[in-house]
């Protein structure tokens, strides 16, 4: 901006305080900036300023009894959250981060007290129904099995396992193992089962090893894995993994099942409990009622229009 610029910015600037001024105390330029005038301006200007800080003061006591209000229900509202999420965890565990993979067919998560296996839809293993005579005679034997009480000790968790989530209100709960799902992709279509009603038997021939999966429906699936990519202790490891998983899941089941009623009485409890929301709104409804039945605010409003009156007098114009 040059020098021009500056000079109408600032003659702008200059007209519009004066405008201003001339609208806050109107009868020409002598009652806005003559001497004469000056102790009637005083006058008028202690009236309003009165108002206004009864007004601004009034204004930050309503405000604050209003965020008071907000506040109680925002926790009302959090720990209903916490609690029906507490419930639904119990009720649905969700699948959680990656633990170990078979591939891109078998995949093991781990939402920190859950274990769920699945498989990506994406494949780098070939999957298909059927497999050996001997291992359809294995996993006949397996189905039964995978259903007997097996309890064997979880396998360690490594740096990618995640923090358990905490359970509402501080308690310190804890779910062991909880619901895993199998899913399996073939022929094109993902279906899901839980891992306790499936069995599990892996199998090696020459390049390729073999993992068998005996679904709860009747139906066979196999997972066959090129070991050339990876290893044949690699894979056993993982079918160990989550064999060992799925029998503690079962044992987990009825543990977490257990904890449903405890929780579903700590939600009810968190809904029924608006004891802070409803002193925050007693305390807003007295400042209100207080606010009302005060008198300073009506008084200076009088005081400022007495004021105005006298400057109508004086000059022949109201200011407003």
């Amino acid at each position: 901006m040059g020098p021009v610029g500056w000079i109408l910015t600032v003659v702008l600037v200059a007209a519009g305080a004066v405008a201003w001024l001339m609208l806050r105390y109107p009868g020409g330029w002598r009652c806005a900036f003559g001497p004469e005038y000056a102790e009637h301006r005083r006058d008028l200007d202690a009236a309003r300023g009165k108002l206004r800080d009864l007004k601004r003061e009034a204004g930050r006591e309503r405000g604050r009894a209003r965020s008071a209000v907000e506040a109680a229900e925002r926790a009302h509202a959090s720990r209903v959250g916490e609690a029906r999420a507490h419930l639904d965890r119990l009720r649905s565990p969700d699948r959680g981060s990656l633990r170990s993979s078979l591939g891109d067919s078998l995949r093991l998560y781990d939402p920190g007290p859950v274990f769920e296996l699945a498989s990506a839809g994406r494949r780098s293993p070939s999957l298909r129904p059927g497999g050996t005579p001997r291992a359809q005679a294995h996993l006949a034997a397996l189905s039964s099995v995978a259903n007997a009480p097996q309890w064997l000790p979880p396998p360690p968790c490594d740096a990618r396992t995640p923090t358990p989530p905490r359970p509402p209100s501080g308690r310190t709960t804890r779910v062991r193992r909880q619901a895993l799902v199998l899913e399996v992709t073939a022929e094109g279509r993902t279906a899901e089962y839980p891992l306790h009603e499936v069995a599990l038997l892996d199998e090696y021939s020459g390049t390729d090893g073999h993992v068998y999966v005996a679904l709860p429906t009747g139906r066979r699936q196999m997972v066959s894995v090129p070991l050339e990519g990876t290893p044949e202790a690699e894979v056993r490891k993982f079918v160990v993994e989550v064999f060992n998983a799925a029998a503690d899941a079962k044992a987990a089941t009825a543990e977490r099942q257990a904890l449903v009623p405890r929780a579903e009485a700590d939600l009810r409890e968190a809904v029924e409990d608006t004891a802070d929301q409803e002193e925050a709104r007693r305390r807003l409804a007295d400042v209100l009622a207080r606010q009302k039945a005060d008198t300073r605010i009506p008084g200076a409003r009088r005081e400022l229009d007495e004021a105005r009156d006298r400057w109508q007098r004086l000059t022949g114009r109201r200011p407003v």
